[in-house]
């Protein structure tokens, strides 16, 4: 994201840094700005899934995604959808895991050797999560397909209801934001 930012950022401000590459100052900032965003973001989730219940989680997304029943947004199966996948990273960890450890054992792994060869034991742990990932998500449609599972409306043990404390947070959470927009067009 950095290079991506330094290399090719559109607009050119600042004084160059390497003429001949076209990295100015202004791209460096840039750069750094987008892989401080994106750490943020990756400490909230991290955060969020750690300190709450994923039945809690996916209440209050339903609950959120609600006024779009409306436009017909098919509002449950997406709360289910996130379901899954939240229950399915720390069986895509477990399972890289294992292929690392198997990797190891059969004497590779990704610290012995060059580029060439620590590109390829990563290509075959990338290949092997996936083949595992597919393979699962293929048991479970089968599994939901022998429980009838089917679309629509469904009942829940967790029935949120927003306190005030809720309603400060989320104006909290708001001007927050108000403030980062503000920040960012008055540095602009």
């Amino acid at each position: 994201i950095f290079l991506a930012h330094a290399l090719f950022a559109s607009e050119v401000e600042g004084a160059l840094f390497v003429s001949y590459l076209g990295i100015s100052l202004g791209g460096i900032q840039g750069g750094f700005i987008a892989v401080w965003r994106f750490l943020c973001l990756i400490v909230a989730a991290v955060l969020l899934t750690m300190t709450t219940a994923p039945s809690r989680l996916v209440a209050a997304i339903k609950y959120f995604l609600h006024p779009l029943k409306f436009l017909r947004v098919p509002v449950e199966d997406i709360a289910v959808m996130i379901t899954l996948a939240l229950r399915m990273m720390p069986a895509l960890l477990l399972q890289k895991k294992k292929i690392e450890r198997a990797q190891i054992a059969r004497g590779g792994g990704l610290r012995r050797f060059g580029l060439w060869v620590r590109a390829k034991y990563f290509l075959s742990l990338v290949l092997g999560v996936l083949l595992g990932t597919f393979r699962r998500a293929d048991e479970l449609a089968l599994a939901m397909e022998a429980r009838a599972y089917a679309r629509g409306e469904r009942t829940s043990a967790v029935e949120l209801k927003i306190r005030q404390v809720d309603y400060l947070a989320i104006l909290l959470f708001c001007l927050m934001i108000i403030i980062f927009i503000a920040l960012n067009l008055f540095l602009s």
